[in-house]
């Protein structure tokens, strides 16, 4: 190994996948073309568990720069649906002294039906309104069902309670 002094730290973690990540780093650091080396915890200095990677100081800045270039090739794109069709629409909103068995029997009949739903409410301002919110994605379907509910009345709500019981 060569003089400590002449080397600096690029890389160094502490956890449950330290090595193999610091192996990584040492790979890319490699193929970048660097004298790069991997230190464990055996080390009069390091912390226990822990592995780091160095390269001789001259190379410190540029090193560095192609670690982050290569973690920024690796970042997964945006989690989620960043399309916008999983923005929340409201399908209901109410501020009667009904709205919130409206919205707690529209969530319930858009849940049933395996439509996710979000009730808004703060039941103890009652000047605020109850809303429902569904995915922009869902709405259609959402307001669909909500018509056939209503079509088929309470007589349905009640045949399906006594098949379901």
């Amino acid at each position: 190994m060569n003089n400590q002094a002449e080397w600096v730290v690029v890389f160094r973690s502490m956890d449950s996948s330290a090595h193999s990540d610091a192996r990584e780093a040492l790979d890319v650091l490699g193929e970048a073309g660097f004298d790069a080396e991997l230190l464990d915890d055996s080390g009069p200095e390091a912390p226990p568990g822990s592995y780091s990677v160095r390269v001789p100081a001259r190379d410190e800045a540029a090193a560095l720069a192609a670690l982050k270039s290569a973690a920024e090739d690796q970042t997964p794109a945006e989690a989620g649906d960043p399309s916008g069709s999983m923005d929340l629409v409201t399908i209901f909103e109410g501020q009667s002294t009904t709205a919130e068995l409206e919205a707690m029997s529209i969530e319930a009949v858009l849940k049933a039906n395996g439509v996710p739903c979000v009730v808004q409410s703060a039941s103890e301002i009652p000047t605020l309104p109850f809303e429902v919110l569904v995915p922009k994605r869902d709405v259609e379907r959402a307001l669909a069902l909500l018509a056939e509910a209503r079509a088929a009345g309470p007589e349905a709500a009640e045949q399906a309670q006594a098949d379901a019981g």
